[in-house]
């Protein structure tokens, strides 16, 4: 079942189809999770890799984005989009001592700030190697069903492929970072293009921080 922070389980049909397709067969796909009543911010990163332990066999409860992995939890706290307690569980907490109602209290505090943290592509690899174009556009369904469920006020897409699948267009973060495109579905959405905060993008993060506090000061 859906919790209060998600849309969906990682067992729907289409997100094992995905997983089975494009990820690991021995892990589990990540739905979005975080604010579902229209968020003000939908942060969409690329695809979750094993380094989230909830997406390991041994866990037996629903996947959650991040959970376990420290370098995305301190940009969002320097986004102001979580609270410093909730930083130090994500930097504190060994990985072998999560447990549901840890995690659920860290989303909680992200649906507190009014923020839905997704994948593009839900299905989970070991690593983080690139996937193929044909990945993005199985995924695309499925994402612009969580939109429009969502309603959310801004998507930051977090990477140009990212940012290039979701509007159908090609894109050029040194000359389109920061633009606002408008996504057309059963209403019109306001789609941010960034670079992606962390990992090879990690020397951006400075700028993906004030672009991220200016939205969410508006």
């Amino acid at each position: 079942m859906p919790t209060p922070f998600t849309l969906f389980n990682w067992s729907h049909p289409l997100l094992l189809r995905m997983q089975q397709t494009w990820g690991d067969k021995n892990l589990k796909p990540v739905p979005g999770a975080g604010c579902i009543k229209h968020p003000k911010i939908m942060l969409l990163f690329i695809n979750p890799t094993a380094r989230n332990i909830t997406t390991l066999p041994s866990w037996n409860y629903n996947t959650y984005p991040w959970i376990g992995t420290k370098q995305v939890w301190k940009f969002l706290y320097e986004s102001n989009l979580i609270s410093g307690e909730t930083l130090a569980i994500t930097q504190n907490t060994p990985k072998d001592k999560y447990t549901p109602a840890i995690v659920k209290r860290i989303y909680a505090d992200i649906a507190a700030h009014k923020i839905f943290i997704a994948e593009f592509i839900k299905a989970t690899k070991k690593d983080s190697a690139p996937l193929p174009d044909a990945a993005f556009k199985h995924a695309l369904p499925f994402l612009l069903k969580e939109i429009k469920i969502l309603q959310p006020k801004y998507i930051i897409a977090l990477g140009s492929k990212t940012a290039t699948h979701l509007l159908g267009k090609q894109t050029l973060l040194k000359n389109d970072f920061g633009k606002q495109i408008n996504l057309q579905l059963n209403k019109k959405y306001k789609v941010i293009i960034s670079y992606y905060p962390v990992g090879q993008g990690a020397r951006y993060k400075n700028e993906v921080v004030r672009l991220i506090r200016r939205l969410n000061s508006n």
